[in-house]
């Protein structure tokens, strides 16, 4: 699949509404850590908000903090968030989307587990606007497409609204 179209308009508006796409939910880390084999210092979802099943989408957040190590060397007179984390935040929301589609529901349940799964192939990636230290980031993403070994996702990373990071990412399944 040619992914031009979505990633010519992506990086210009939304994937999908944050405030009325599907259904509102208030899952936190407890929640996230159920269905996202990820685990601090590297897990990079806080929260989810939205579960769109019929539009294949999700949004949620992640929390920046000011005193993160890493604004230490990046940069120490101009902090910047590094978009590889961006990207791997968008990433690791992808992997929750498809927990909630794969098990076709918005709720997760206290014995849910992670799905295994791998980081394939970054088809695209673009850095629009700084993000700083001390911000709470929307997260988007949108399913492009799905089988039984991976899946292909657009996400986004947002500030008040506004593009900061846009990536097409390609997730693997081992265990299917």
């Amino acid at each position: 699949m040619a992914y031009d179209e979505i990633i010519r308009t992506s990086r210009r508006k939304p994937l999908v509404d944050p405030e009325s796409a599907g259904v509102k939910v208030a899952h936190g880390v407890t929640e996230v850590e159920r269905i996202l084999p990820h685990r601090p210092p590297v897990r990079y979802v806080d929260g989810i908000t939205r579960v769109d099943l019929e539009h294949q989408s999700l949004v949620g957040y992640r929390d920046i903090a000011a005193d993160d190590p890493v604004f230490a060397g990046h940069f120490p007179d101009v902090p910047l968030y590094p978009g590889t984390y961006q990207l791997e935040s968008i990433g690791q929301m992808g992997v929750c989307l498809s927990w909630f589609l794969r098990n076709e529901r918005t709720d997760v349940p206290v014995d849910a587990q992670p799905t295994a799964v791998r980081a394939l192939k970054i088809h695209h990636a673009q850095f629009l606007r700084p993000v700083p230290p001390g911000v709470r980031a929307t997260m988007a993403v949108k399913l492009l497409e799905q089988d039984d070994f991976g899946a292909v996702v657009a996400g986004q990373f947002l500030l008040d609204g506004k593009i900061t990071a846009f990536s097409v990412g390609e997730l693997y399944f081992p265990n299917d």
